[in-house]
């Protein structure tokens, strides 16, 4: 249609869309311009903050270690150190690495293992007996009452059983599993 115009009205119609283009564009760029500014400023500010919050932690360092505050900083490291020991614990290590090996010796095929939880019946005792929550997907019946056996069979654990709702369904179930863990004494 616009080739029906004569010479002077098309170019006068080409020269307006050209003039609308052209500002759209300018207007897309100064909001592109705005919008990375403004990250800009927002990195700077948070880079500007956590330098300064550096620049303090180091300067009262240095002003500690200067008025020969070592006894202060040394117990205040010995108390980390002892709380990090505490989380630590060797027994606690030792008795999930059993926990996690004599599940893992129960699990067979069509059971997959989803979710574990073990909390110590004193936790302020380590390598003390607790209760175990397992969550798995088992693919039917038989494979549940397996897995059940296997459970049993393990002396860490006492108390398996499996939720009656659980034996209801014969196809794919999601089963969690409550019962007592009993560390086993180690044999010289």
């Amino acid at each position: 249609m616009i080739n029906l115009l004569p010479h002077e009205a098309k170019h006068e119609v080409y020269t307006r869309y050209r003039e609308r283009r052209s500002v759209i564009l300018l207007i897309f760029l100064c909001l592109l311009l705005a919008a990375s500014t403004l990250v800009l400023a927002s990195m700077y500010t948070l880079l500007r903050t956590d330098a300064e919050t550096l620049t303090g932690n180091r300067d009262t360092l240095k002003a500690r270690l200067e008025s020969n505050e070592y006894g202060l900083i040394s117990r205040e490291a010995k108390d980390l150190r002892g709380k990090v020991d505490t989380i630590l614990h060797a027994e606690d290590g030792r008795l999930l690495t059993e926990l996690r090996a004599a599940i893992d010796r129960t699990l067979g095929e069509g059971v997959t293992l989803s979710a574990l939880q073990f909390a110590r019946a004193n936790p302020a005792a380590a390598g003390q007996a607790g209760k175990l929550s397992l969550t798995a997907r088992v693919s039917d019946r038989k494979r549940l009452l397996q897995w059940e056996d296997r459970l049993k069979s393990e002396p860490m654990f006492a108390g398996v059983t499996i939720p009656t709702a659980s034996l209801i369904k014969n196809d794919e179930n999601d089963v969690t599993l409550s019962f007592t863990v009993v560390p086993q004494e180690k044999k010289p």
